[in-house]
């Protein structure tokens, strides 16, 4: 049997557990393509990763996030370790970190990079949703269960506006996790990060109810 585990970052921490572009321009009308027919196409990782976390964030009323390749380059270079952790200070002495205020973070093990679809939609996302329960409209919410909901919170945190994925095969045991667990790494940073106390009612908005997309919803 295969096992696969998720761990998410809270802002100002590095351990173990869940962290506690564009320019107006006027002319002829572009078409964009809906949600269900962006899900129909074959999609880039990239895309993948950007396309799941805005359906899930529009349920929650936060805007689009887009993607930031210095958020992915760190990523990458996390997953490269297979080290099963949080480490929200790689790239640190780069002047594109110094220009930030750091970035927040969600793991994932065991689940192969084509299907990113279901890491965000169902380890981050629908199999936390409902343990976040009533706690909506607080600030400072009871952290208890922090582990069990912390990467749902940091996917639709509305000030959470730049993602950089990437999932690395790794060539042995990703280290503290399991032999049951697939060598498969994922990591997705985002910026500025989420998961900061005092925030959570301005940035963790009830769902409007909108159908959401599952790990087989066309794009894995």
């Amino acid at each position: 049997m295969q096992f696969i585990v998720a761990i998410a970052a809270l802002a100002g921490s590095v351990s173990a557990l869940p962290f506690l572009d564009g320019e107006a321009v006027s002319g002829t009308p572009v078409y964009q393509e809906s949600p269900a027919e962006l899900l129909k196409r074959d999609l880039s990782y990239k895309q993948k990763a950007i396309l799941q976390h805005n359906l899930h964030r529009a349920n929650h009323s936060a805007g689009n996030v887009t993607w930031d390749s210095n958020l992915a380059n760190w990523a990458k270079k996390l997953a490269e370790t297979c080290v099963f952790a949080h480490d929200v200070t790689i790239g640190n002495d780069t002047a594109a970190f110094q220009a930030t205020s750091g970035y927040g973070q969600n793991l994932a093990a065991g689940v192969k990079g084509d299907n990113i679809t279901m890491i965000i939609n169902d380890l981050w996302y629908g199999s936390e949703i409902n343990w976040f329960g009533d706690m909506y409209d607080q600030a400072n919410p009871d952290m208890t269960d922090f582990h069990e909901w912390g990467h749902f919170t940091q996917v639709v945190w509305e000030d959470s506006v730049k993602i950089g994925c990437s999932t690395v095969q790794c060539n042995r045991t990703i280290t503290n996790t399991g032999d049951n667990v697939q060598p498969y790494l994922t990591v997705c940073n985002y910026s500025p990060p989420g998961n900061y106390m005092g925030e959570f009612d301005k940035n963790v908005k009830e769902p409007l109810g909108q159908p959401s997309a599952s790990w087989d919803t066309g794009l894995s």
